[in-house]
């Protein structure tokens, strides 16, 4: 299969196809074709799982469960129902433990397998594509159209190539529409926005985005977001409201890089940035390295 990335064209073995057959399942001991769909908790994340979602819909499956995995806890507090079809999406690495053997399809775009992993996943639908993002992956996998722009939004937030686009930093803490909207690149800009405040978003509530989203668009997936928040954010038995949230939350942090003499502390580079912003563990800097080596 030829996959074509943003800006050059790579050679790929074939994507690992998911058997839509409920004699199938049932032979594998599945409940039918119930499915728990797992997928990691950023914007390519949501994007896979709402195209994953799609396309099972449409194969005749039932999603009866999500799951939403995360890098600072990874596998711990996650179980594999092994009477559903456990569908796992842009996940770095696998459980390895005896829970590899519960994962019924597994595709990611972060690194590679070792060669003892390959090994062990040779007759397991498990695959790990070069692709810019889970979402590119998962949509040549199932053969579903995208369009450029989509592809740049997510290649931009997932591979932290804010430069690269022309998108400073400081926007990924400014959660102001009517400023964005002033933009030439207001799409790309909201994307980095948007992600800032998913990514510190409950469980429950990017369950519900994915779960009653329609579409895999950026903005499809923000209204749908702004619907079900209040829903799943109550504060002293009032629904808080999603952008007032969004613009306090992404201000708090904001405000956290100010001092007292408001001066803004500078980064030497984009690794101190995240793991300021992102708080994350020493699992996804070395992931966010793979990325732009």
């Amino acid at each position: 299969m030829i996959i074509k990335k943003i800006g050059e064209l790579i050679l790929e073995e074939a994507s690992v196809r998911m058997p839509v057959s409920k004699d199938y399942w049932i032979k594998r001991g599945k409940k039918g074709k119930d499915v728990a769909l797992y997928t990691h908790d950023d914007m390519d994340g949501i994007f896979t799982a709402v195209e994953m979602k799609k396309w099972l819909l449409n194969k005749g499956f039932n999603i009866v469960k999500y799951g939403v995995l995360n890098y600072s806890e990874g596998w711990k507090y996650t179980t594999l129902d092994p009477k559903l079809i456990n569908v796992v999406l842009d996940f770095a690495n696998m459980p390895g433990d005896e829970r590899d053997d519960l994962v019924d399809y597994y595709l990611d775009h972060h690194g590679g397998f070792t060669e003892e992993e390959k090994e062990k996943y040779k007759n397991m639908p498990v695959q790990k594509v070069h692709t810019s993002s889970a979402y590119e992956a998962v949509c040549l996998a199932l053969g579903v159209p995208m369009d450029e722009l989509t592809l740049s939004v997510i290649d931009m937030i997932d591979s932290a190539k804010y430069d690269e686009y022309e998108i400073s930093w400081q926007r990924l803490l400014d959660f102001n529409l009517s400023e964005i909207k002033k933009s030439k690149k207001a799409r790309l800009e909201f994307g980095a926005a948007f992600n800032q405040f998913l990514k510190r978003s409950d469980t429950k509530t990017l369950v519900s985005v994915i779960h009653n989203c329609k579409d895999a668009s950026i903005f499809g997936i923000y209204h749908t977001m702004k619907k079900v928040y209040p829903e799943h954010n109550i504060k002293m038995g009032r629904k808080k409201d999603f952008i007032k949230d969004a613009e306090w939350r992404l201000g708090t942090m904001k405000q956290r890089t100010i001092g007292v003499n408001k001066m803004k502390k500078a980064y030497k580079d984009q690794e101190e940035f995240l793991k300021d912003f992102w708080k994350i563990s020493e699992e996804n800097i070395r992931i966010y390295k793979e990325r732009l080596s």
